[in-house]
């Protein structure tokens, strides 16, 4: 048995098979980078435009609840109060017909009967109305018709008086001035 080994001499690598390997690594490798960078910037695309559309919905949310997102402590919810107070308040006030209220009273009102003023009180909802009448008998017809009318509950006389008044003519007459509180016209 021959033996041609020997150790002393170099060894025996295949520089081309190494070489090769170390390249299909290194292609593998940048692949791996390349796939994960594309990745990355795909899903910081994808948050992105998630993000968006978050910001969106709570816009939209907001726009729906009518408010925005604030602390509440006792004076800021003191301070809501009163702002729906008024404002409600204010829709009450907007809400009368006017044009109504004259319409009716038109119908109602008997000859020799002259208002004067109309003084609303929306917090206790009546109506208190100053007037002039010819006589006792027109301002008890007016009284009648106010209790008669269905758009009215309740109608309460506050006060009268006999005043001289001055027509057009400049002649001096006697006159019945009268308050009428009435109820259910709101």
């Amino acid at each position: 048995m021959q033996l041609n080994l020997n150790f002393a001499s170099r060894r025996y690598v295949n520089r081309k098979a190494i070489n090769r390997g170390y390249w299909i690594v290194a292609t593998a490798l940048l692949g791996f980078l390349v796939w994960g960078i594309t990745q990355g910037l795909l899903t910081r695309g994808h948050i992105l435009q998630s993000q968006g559309q978050l910001a969106n919905l709570q816009q939209d949310q907001q726009e729906l609840l009518g408010t925005r997102s604030v602390p509440l402590d006792s004076r800021r919810i003191e301070e809501i109060r009163r702002q729906f107070a008024q404002n409600q308040k204010l829709l009450d006030q907007d809400a009368f017909r006017w044009t109504a209220l004259f319409d009716r009273m038109e119908r109602l009102l008997p000859a020799g009967i002259s208002i004067r003023g109309f003084k609303p009180d929306y917090e206790e909802r009546t109506l208190a109305i100053e007037g002039v009448a010819r006589d006792l008998s027109s301002l008890q017809e007016f009284l009648d018709r106010l209790l008669g009318s269905d758009a009215i509950s309740n109608a309460y006389l506050n006060r009268q008086a006999f005043v001289s008044l001055r027509d057009a003519q400049g002649t001096e007459r006697s006159a019945l001035s009268f308050s009428v509180n009435l109820e259910g016209v709101f």
